[in-house]
């Protein structure tokens, strides 16, 4: 609600059309236009948010209207008629007759009422039962999430080409970049945070030290779950990529340092997820600092990228976003603002090292809370 409407004008800015007005009029849905009209701001941070209407009017109407439509769905979804209806257990398909079986095997890609098979003996269980038990973690979601992520990356990408002869294909890559670190914030503490604290909580984390599983095996399953997660997300993107590539065919080079920048800020918000959760025995606690961790590295670095000249200077916005990854991809792309920073290779060489730390605290934690007490 805050950042994730101020993008859509973002990408049709210049255009007249009834999607670019509708863009326009979506933003003043975010609390940003409004802040940056009331202090006048004109920086580079603030480019496309000003605007001439009155933002603090128009933020207090779509505001209101969003409390009464939440308040209302919220007061429905209490009814206690809700709690009287059965809700039908659905049926295995294993159990189903040999047509039903075979149409099934037609229609479906993944079948999610098929029973699932066992665990093969190559595979690191921990692996497999994170995969079978956690939220979306099934097949046939993160086929879903996959495709909805390759959709929306090439709608996105085809609806700023519009205006990518006016403002640069470099523009429409640093949204792209931009979105998907926002969506690798947004999941890696939900997927990362809970790795040990939700096993602690739940009492599981006694099992799994009887088992006869070294700590590196489970350390090593829960942590490729959550990659191979995070490395589908990042392939469902790469058609946008490829549409700039196509536009302009001599950005090869830095498309693919964008890629190898995304890929260690995907690294490293996933070992500071898993780290904070081998120090707290809550998932909600674990979880909330790993948003306020990720949220402090991405844009709290920027918000001295804003400030530039005023009071902060060239080398000291320059060290500061060198801990960024996403700044680093931001200047590969030679983004508006990014262009004087030189940020590569020493933020890769700092994010690496940043991971093995983490990697290596990590590892000392499980093997502390695996030991007898």
């Amino acid at each position: 609600m805050t950042i994730a409407p101020t993008f859509p004008d973002f990408f049709l800015k210049g255009n007249t059309g009834p999607l670019a007005q509708a863009a326009g009029w979506l933003k003043f849905v975010s609390p940003i236009p409004t802040l940056m009209q009331m202090l006048n701001q004109g920086s580079l941070g603030g480019a496309g948010l000003t605007e001439d209407r009155p933002a603090m009017i128009w933020y207090v109407v779509f505001t209101g209207l969003t409390i009464v439509a939440g308040s209302i769905i919220c007061i429905a979804r209490l009814s206690h008629t809700l709690l009287d209806r059965s809700r039908s257990q659905g049926s295995i398909t294993d159990d189903q007759s040999l047509g039903i079986r075979a149409a099934r095997r037609v229609f479906y890609l993944v079948d999610p009422q098929k029973r699932s098979a066992g665990i093969p003996w190559l595979l690191n269980p921990v692996m497999v039962k994170e995969f079978r038990c956690r939220r979306f973690g099934r097949l046939h979601w993160l086929l879903r999430l996959i495709a909805g992520c390759a959709v929306l990356s090439l709608l996105l990408t085809l609806a700023s080409a519009s205006g990518a002869e006016s403002r640069g294909v470099n523009f429409t890559g640093a949204i792209i970049i931009v979105l998907q670190v926002a969506l690798i914030v947004l999941l890696t503490p939900g997927l990362a945070a809970g790795m040990i604290a939700g096993e602690t909580e739940s009492g599981s984390w006694n099992l799994l030290r009887v088992t006869p599983m070294s700590p590196a095996k489970i350390l090593r399953g829960k942590l490729i779950s959550v990659l191979l997660t995070l490395a589908l997300l990042l392939c469902a993107t790469l058609p946008g990529y490829g549409v700039i590539m196509l536009i302009q065919p001599n950005l090869q080079s830095q498309v693919q340092q964008v890629l190898v920048s995304l890929i260690l800020a995907a690294l490293l918000s996933m070992l500071i997820s898993a780290t904070v959760s081998s120090f707290f025995r809550s998932t909600a606690v674990a979880t909330t600092v790993a948003y306020g961790l990720l949220i402090s590295l991405f844009a709290g670095t920027l918000l001295v990228w804003v400030n530039l000249d005023a009071p902060f200077g060239h080398s000291l916005v320059e060290n500061t976003l060198r801990l960024n990854p996403m700044a680093a991809a931001l200047g590969a792309i030679e983004a508006e603002g990014f262009r004087t920073f030189d940020l590569i290779p020493s933020t890769w060489w700092i994010s690496l090292v940043a991971c093995g730390g983490l990697l290596i605290v990590l590892y000392l934690r499980v093997r502390r809370l695996s030991q007898p007490d």
